[in-house]
């Protein structure tokens, strides 16, 4: 959508609003939205009754100059803080995720998952986000929760098999509204979007115990591994030998691909003898929380940091991404990882172990926004005396 252009009429034609934007706003003073009349002289009366006579301005002319004014006066950036109008719950759809977090998390304790950290006015219910994007006209088009919200705790096999699904499920039915669509932060979005080449460049040469970045590492014992993994692309499990180790998969699911959920683990030991053991990628790496990872120091402070109640800067509440990694770094076994922001850097946790291990891990959420094309916003004030608050329209 682009910006708005509205013509006003004279004897000679029509000029647009960025001409006359300064004449529009000297009327809204002079018809007290600022000042009232009797704070201009009378040369500044005349000049005001010329303007009139050349030129025919509506009601709706002034409330959109004024609009305009306030939007160049405090222009959108990524960073702002935006509220976002959720959607009505779908009680139905909030039993079936809790159904599937208790069902599909491997965690041990039963979890209760119901919307949090919103606010409430005037019986609409909203999020508070930060802009992540701003298209070419100006208008925001992609948010971010301001900060990790909710609580999810994943464990084992069955913790990564459906990690991906089940972050994203609860950022869908917790979080939509109707100008845009919600799923979670994943590791693609900060690789692709907002890490600089510096952490590029340290993401490939990352090194653990001699294995890089990229690199596999077979398992001939110790060769457990979570269902889901055997249709993963990189991996090689499930995959006949070659050279004497199993070969890679070329196609399948891409690290935070996911739309249906897996259950259980195998074990490499009881497969034939041409696809015996399995073949792991070292895809986890970390990436420290510094200005020269991201292409801005904004991006590395949305990612990182949050506003708190008395003005000060603290760390984001460790959040999730819609992610699964692998490590391979171990001689002994391999681990399975969900992807995870945490200690302040880019992480990974592991919560599954190739000898048949699991650990426990709970973090929060971190829902994205993809506004609809078109969406405007309005300056609505500072932010805890900070940062630029704005409510989408």
């Amino acid at each position: 959508m682009k910006p708005k252009f509205f013509k006003v009429k004279d004897e000679k034609g029509s000029i647009t609003l960025f001409i006359v934007i300064a004449i529009l706003f000297f009327l809204i003073i002079l018809f007290g939205r600022v000042y009232s009349t009797s704070n201009l002289n009378t040369a500044q009366l005349k000049e005001v009754e010329q303007i009139q006579k050349q030129y025919t301005v509506t009601e709706d002319d002034l409330e959109r100059a004024y609009s305009e004014a306030i939007k160049q006066e405090h222009p959108l950036k990524v960073g702002d803080f935006v509220n976002y109008e959720l959607s009505d719950l779908d009680n139905e759809k909030v039993t079936t995720l809790n159904s599937d977090v208790n069902t599909y998390s491997g965690y041990d304790s039963q979890q209760t998952i119901t919307r949090t950290d919103t606010t409430t006015k005037d019986g609409k219910t909203y999020l508070l986000c930060r802009v992540l994007e701003i298209d070419k006209y100006g208008n925001p088009s992609k948010l971010i929760s301001a900060d990790g919200i909710n609580s999810l705790g994943l464990k084992g096999a069955n913790g990564y098999n459906n990690g991906v699904y089940l972050i994203n499920e609860m950022c869908d039915t917790l979080y939509s509204g109707n100008q845009g669509t919600t799923k979670s932060l994943k590791i693609e979005d900060l690789e692709d979007n907002y890490f600089s080449q510096t952490a590029i460049d340290t993401r490939d040469a990352y090194t653990i115990d001699g294995v890089t970045y990229g690199q596999t590492r077979y398992y001939s014992s110790r060769a457990q591994y979570p269902n889901i993994a055997l249709e993963e692309a990189g991996m090689g499990i499930g995959t006949t030998l070659v050279n004497g180790k199993n070969q890679i998969r070329e196609g399948g699911l891409g690290k935070s691909q996911q739309t249906i959920t897996y259950t259980g683990s195998g074990d490499a030991a009881v497969l034939d003898n041409e696809h015996k053991g399995i073949t792991v990628p070292l895809t986890y790496y970390r990436i420290e929380a510094v200005d020269e990872n991201y292409k801005s120091d904004v991006l590395n402070n949305i990612m990182h940091k949050k506003l708190t109640s008395n003005s000060e800067i603290a760390n984001v509440t460790d959040y999730w991404l819609a992610s699964r990694c692998a490590d391979s770094s171990r001689d002994a076994y391999g681990r399975f990882l969900l992807r995870a922001v945490y200690y302040a850097a880019v992480d990974g946790s592991p919560i599954y172990f190739a000898y048949g291990g699991s650990s426990s891990r709970s973090y929060s959420i971190r829902p994205i926004i993809n506004l609809k094309a078109g969406i405007q916003a309005e300056y609505a004030g500072e932010y805890n005396g900070t940062y630029n608050l704005w409510n989408l329209n």
